[in-house]
């Protein structure tokens, strides 16, 4: 996750109310992602910034599939206080 500048090798974070997440996780080349979130969040992006917070927890998936088709599925939570 990027903070505020620095990347964070991290699944879960707190930030204050109108904070500015971006996800990009790993690997960086090859495959394909698919993300889904609050709100009929959906992207095809490997990395997706600026993303819509709400107050509380926001959980958003990402599903990379690689170029021999399998899946792995990430999951990440930022919670708004």
């Amino acid at each position: 996750m990027g903070i505020r500048g620095a990347w964070q090798a991290a699944n879960s974070v707190t930030v204050a109310s109108g904070s500015t997440v971006n996800l990009g996780p790993q690997p960086s080349g090859g495959g394909t992602w698919s993300w889904s979130g609050p709100g009929g969040f959906s992207s095809s992006a490997r990395e997706v910034d600026g993303i819509p917070l709400s107050v509380g927890p926001n959980v958003y998936m990402a599903t990379y599939t690689n170029p021999a088709g399998v899946k792995s599925v990430e999951t990440f939570t930022i919670t708004v206080e």
